[in-house]
């Protein structure tokens, strides 16, 4: 501690950047900070220290400074700085020179106003200023409540098209000025055009993908076996399931009766028909 004290004791407000931060090296190994903890803190600080005039007194430094040191950091520095990073080199640079205040080195505490990253307020930026950059967003968030918890007024203005699922009615009219969503149910969805101005339901099923086809097409071959005689396209009757003139769609329904194809992939009556498009090209 006395060598902490002493070396505290050359420094003022004229001092340059560097040997404040050889003492504030010593203050960290007098608080038994560990040797990662003390690199990391030792490069940030030097970099902010290259930064500035090797002459630059601490006293002469402000909180404009610090910040036009952070924006050259972020954008003009030609090497990425993620927002990880960023916030640990701020707050190093807090640290620094809230010990600098505490010691009476400092009057004022200049890194003390400086505004440590939100990335729920860089998210906002991204999504009220990114559209004249190029830059769009495709967003998805579990409940209301959430959306206003991280989205300010405008940013949610700036999605003009939603899709909502099953939700109270408060909700759903909170996002597209109808409680028409608390009305869905299951494996239903509204769309809705913001801009255009009305409102579309639909079911939010993907097109199955290659693995899923050829899964069934073995499922439909192996139950195809099992019928005797071999089944022929002119013993099956349509029987409404949607596969259009032959057998295909019955054989989809013979195949799949409870309406379930592979294990864990549901569809519903109005949507075999795609399937069974598909199975008899």
């Amino acid at each position: 501690m006395a060598t902490t004290s002493s070396v505290r004791a050359h420094i003022t407000a004229n001092t340059a950047v560097s040997p404040a931060i050889s003492a504030y090296e010593l203050f960290l190994n007098d608080q038994g900070r560990s040797p990662y903890t003390i690199k990391a803190f030792l490069s940030d600080l030097r970099l902010m220290a290259s930064y500035f005039p090797p002459d630059q007194a601490l006293g002469s430094l402000t909180t404009t400074d610090l910040n036009n040191f952070f924006e050259w950091m972020q954008n003009e520095r030609g090497v990425p700085c993620s927002p990880k990073t960023l916030a640990r080199r701020i707050t190093t640079t807090k640290s620094f020179f809230r010990w600098l205040n505490k010691n009476g080195v400092l009057v004022l505490d200049q890194a003390g106003r400086i505004v440590e990253a939100n990335p729920a307020a860089r998210l906002n930026d991204l999504i009220c200023e990114g559209a004249s950059h190029g830059v769009h967003v495709i967003a998805t968030c579990d409940t209301y409540n959430n959306v206003n918890r991280f989205l300010s007024r405008k940013a949610l203005t700036e999605f003009e098209m939603r899709v909502l699922f099953q939700m109270s009615a408060n909700d759903s009219a909170s996002l597209c000025d109808t409680p028409k969503a608390s009305q869905l149910g299951l494996h239903r969805a509204l769309f809705y055009n913001e801009q255009e101005g009305y409102l579309e339901m639909f079911r939010p099923y993907a097109l199955p993908g290659g693995d899923w086809l050829d899964a069934a097409a073995k499922h439909l071959a192996v139950q195809g076996r099992k019928l005797a005689p071999p089944m022929q396209s002119s013993r099956l009757k349509d029987t409404g399931c949607g596969g259009g003139a032959g057998g295909a769609g019955c054989a989809w329904k013979r195949a799949f009766p409870d309406g379930v194809g592979n294990r864990g992939v549901a569809t519903t009556r109005p949507s075999m028909r795609a399937p069974c498009k598909w199975l008899k090209r």
